[in-house]
């Protein structure tokens, strides 16, 4: 069916077969695989799937829209990896699988190839923010059948939540003597959904002696762009984030989302050249970290007079900061500095919630039993808040839990600013 499955076996796919040869069928990844765990299907399961790969490879299996649904349905969540003996690397086998299969491929259906347009430059998304406002935005999707617009039908009660994004300024100076100064990534779905985690991260930056710049030219961190095949429009991205964040005299890069974090991390890694100046730093590099993270490199308690909090909270943590950033030790220290916070966190057996990107889009009833299991423990009990530090997982609880009006979403930033009373 696709010229992939046609082509001469090349130097890179020889080193694809490699690394799905590496699995040696141990079956510890299924009890950790969401949706294995769901299915109940080999071929929805780590295993299965890096035997799919490897038959393709080797031209025992041709790629048919079956086989790419069960590649698809992967939430590249990276809990497989986590526990995996022999460390085979599964999300970059399947990000490159995907992108010989997708990048000659338009992107279908519609809606979703105009949404990969629109994250993928962000003067198109803040012209077009400029004409709508999340209201309007949403009476113009509901103009649209449920059918046509597919999985995006779910989001547009979300439309309602797009805020028109601050006017950011170029440069927030630091309370007082400047200590420090970064350069803070926005990222494509937090500038218009979640601004005022953003303006927090800004306020509490500022009043711990941290200048903040906000490059304009940033862009979207290609997450969706990669895992989706479309490792040319990935790159491309990468490289406007590069030259945007190239600024003299900053410290690092901060980022709020652990997604954008990771994908930002594993783009430095890509290109970097190993060009290192006297002091070992990798000129072609940016130094990114989690937000969190440099809060905590920083001290940021010390010294400091924190207020009570006196909330209900339960601690998410997304995929992607437990198996990639692995820094979840990081957000418990953090949050447990500040008085009075009454802190749950979710049961050790929950796995991704189920917003994977695009995932809840492209296969909403999937998304929906993950997102339900991953929210069990708040029937139960009468919590204020949900805590995430990722906003595709933000705006899955969100959707969840509207029924229940007593219970925010919150970024930790949100409570760290209370705590400093800004």
């Amino acid at each position: 069916m696709n010229d992939y499955s046609q082509a001469p076996l090349g130097a890179r796919q020889a080193i694809q077969l490699k690394n799905t040869d590496m699995c040696v069928s141990c079956g510890m990844c299924l009890p950790h695989c969401p949706t294995y765990q769901l299915a109940r299907q080999e071929s929805e399961s780590p295993r299965g799937r890096l035997s799919l790969i490897r038959a393709a490879l080797t031209r025992d299996l041709v790629i048919d829209d079956s086989m790419i649904t069960h590649l698809d349905h992967c939430l590249l969540c990276h809990s497989c990896e986590s526990v995996c003996p022999v460390g085979i690397p599964f999300v970059k086998i399947m990000d490159e699988m995907k992108e010989g299969i997708h990048a000659h491929k338009k992107i279908r259906p519609v809606w979703k190839r105009v949404l990969f347009s629109l994250v993928a430059d962000r003067c198109k998304m803040q012209r077009l923010m400029r004409v709508f406002t999340g209201l309007h935005l949403a009476r113009v999707l509901n103009l649209f059948s449920p059918i046509r617009m597919g999985g995006l039908s779910r989001y547009v009660q979300f439309a309602t939540l797009i805020k028109k994004a601050p006017h950011w300024q170029e440069y927030y100076p630091a309370e007082g003597d400047e200590k420090h100064k970064v350069a803070l990534f926005l990222g494509c779905l937090q500038e218009y959904f979640d601004s005022d985690s953003l303006s927090d991260a800004i306020r509490v930056l500022n009043k711990l002696g941290v200048s903040v710049t906000v490059p304009a030219e940033q862009q979207c961190c290609g997450a969706i762009h990669s895992h989706a095949g479309k490792s040319g429009t990935a790159r491309k991205l990468f490289n406007a984030n590069k030259n945007a964040f190239g600024i003299p005299d900053i410290d690092e890069v901060v980022s709020l989302s652990s997604a954008c974090t990771v994908t930002l991390g594993e783009h430095v890694m890509c290109g970097s050249t190993g060009n290192a100046d006297s002091s070992g730093k990798d000129q072609s590099a940016l130094q990114v970290s989690d937000l969190m993270d440099y809060l905590e490199k920083i001290h940021w308690f010390e010294n400091r007079s924190l207020g009570s909090v006196n909330k209900k909270i339960i601690l998410h943590y997304p995929c992607t900061q437990k198996n990639s950033l692995r820094n979840t030790d990081v957000l418990d220290k953090l949050l447990s500095r500040i008085p009075e916070l009454d802190i749950a966190k979710m049961p050790i057996g929950i796995k991704c919630c189920g917003a994977a990107g695009v995932f809840s889009l492209d296969y909403p009833d999937w998304s929906d039993k993950l997102a339900s299991m991953a929210l069990q423990p708040i029937d139960h009990e009468n919590y204020d808040v949900i805590i995430t530090s990722n906003i595709g997982c933000a705006l899955q609880f969100r959707k969840k839990v509207r029924s229940l009006k007593r219970v925010k979403v919150l970024h930790p930033i949100s409570l760290v600013s209370q705590s400093l009373g800004l």
